[in-house]
């Protein structure tokens, strides 16, 4: 039995922008990035139950698409916010069940989102 060799596809790109070089002048920073990612497991045979007979071989893979935003306001302290959405599909087999085969099948949506506030001591210090 030979198995197919696992492969790694992964693209995305990102933008930011900040408003302090412009003439608005203001501290705040805004980005948003996409990716997608795909590992593939290759594809496994499914035997009978009754007899090593391959019924179906099935794609095994794992994949998603996140999409993430972003704000920053650097104003003596810098306070950073973020939220991304990610959606992703599962597939890790499969087995013969009664006649049929029932493959192993995972997806969903998730969100995430989060919060981080940094004191730049050695920055407030040195402006004193």
């Amino acid at each position: 039995m030979v198995f197919s060799p696992i492969t790694y596809n992964n693209y995305g790109f990102n933008l930011g922008y900040n408003l302090k070089l412009t003439k608005l002048d203001l501290p705040i920073s805004v980005g948003f990035g996409y990716i997608h990612n795909k590992f593939e497991f290759g594809k496994y045979p499914i035997y009978s139950n009754l007899e090593p007979v391959i019924i179906e071989e099935v794609e095994s893979y794992d994949l998603f698409d996140c999409f993430s935003l972003g704000i920053g306001i650097d104003y003596y302290i810098k306070f950073n916010l973020g939220i991304s959405l990610k959606s992703f599909e599962s597939q890790l087999g499969g087995r013969f069940v009664d006649g049929a085969v029932q493959k192993y099948l995972a997806d969903g949506t998730m969100l995430d989102y989060g919060a981080l506030l940094i004191f730049p001591i050695s920055d407030l210090i040195l402006k004193m």
